[in-house]
């Protein structure tokens, strides 16, 4: 399943909600709407969209993880974030399609577009996220995710842009909108987040890591 972590972004899921419609998608999403749930009130979600509301922000990383530790048998997890938008007909089916046992697969995103960075719509196979026991590292609010993912594909070579699939971010840095609350709270404390996650790389992280190469057989 697709899963949308959203916080005061109402309209941003609306327009998801019409994207997805728009674009043939037919793949099961899980929407985690963390607080303000009145704010979601009237949104009116395709069958295959399964809601669930939470009374406060859980921030990315937890919110993801939540998720996972209550639908622990998936055969895939994707990420969709609330400000993402696909923009290629049958996205969904062609990530899921594309993604090896083991592996990872991203859409090709206008974010950091220059660079080998993973800022698409990414795409887990269900074994993958099940060895690591997350979907993103449990160190941070929100941050360091593409970090670790990215750490992970040049030990096991096992990530793969899908360059058919495309879809874009609508972000300060993409479209020089005003950051709004969702953004200015995902970043606080940026240099805080990322030394929790080099101190939980070190104590646990890349235990971890060693892990996933010696099932791929890889030497590390």
């Amino acid at each position: 399943m697709f899963i949308i972590p959203t916080y005061k972004r109402p309209e941003r899921l609306k327009n998801l909600v019409s994207i997805y419609k728009n674009t043939k998608a037919v793949e099961p999403v899980y929407v985690l709407i963390q607080g303000n749930a009145e704010m979601y009130e009237g949104i009116e979600f395709p069958s295959t969209w399964t809601i669930e509301v939470l009374e406060k922000n859980l921030g990315l990383v937890a919110g993801l993880n939540y998720v996972y530790s209550n639908h622990p048998n998936e055969s895939y997890y994707g990420i969709i974030c609330d400000d993402q938008e696909p923009q290629s007909d049958y996205w969904d089916v062609n990530l899921v399609n594309a993604v090896k046992p083991l592996g990872m697969v991203t859409s090709k995103d206008t974010l950091n577009k220059d660079a080998w960075r993973m800022s698409g719509i990414t795409l887990y196979d269900g074994d993958l996220i099940r060895l690591t026991r997350f979907i993103l590292p449990p160190c941070t609010w929100h941050i360091c995710g593409d970090d670790w993912w990215e750490l992970v594909s040049r030990q096991c070579n096992n990530w793969t842009v899908v360059s058919e699939v495309q879809s874009t971010h609508m972000t300060p840095e993409t479209t020089g909108i005003e950051p709004d609350e969702t953004y200015k709270t995902s970043y606080n404390n940026f240099d805080g987040q990322v030394a929790q996650y080099k101190h939980w790389l070190e104590l646990e992280g890349n235990a971890i890591l060693h892990k996933i190469t010696q099932k791929l057989n890889i030497t590390a």
